[in-house]
């Protein structure tokens, strides 16, 4: 048996997972000073830390 998802509730789960991207997105920001002093990171390394994860 299938069943049609109401779009109100796609909207809000939708709106939900962009709430925890742009938050885990802010967190990771907030962090990479303290994680380029602590680990002694370049730049660049630093750009490959806080880039998005891409399947290759």
């Amino acid at each position: 048996m299938q069943t049609n998802p109401k779009p109100s509730q796609l909207f809000a789960a939708s709106c939900l997972a962009l709430l925890v991207t742009a938050l885990s997105f802010g967190i990771r920001a907030g962090i990479l000073g303290r994680l380029g002093t602590e680990f002694q990171l370049s730049a660049s390394q630093l750009g490959t830390i806080s880039a998005t994860a891409s399947a290759a």
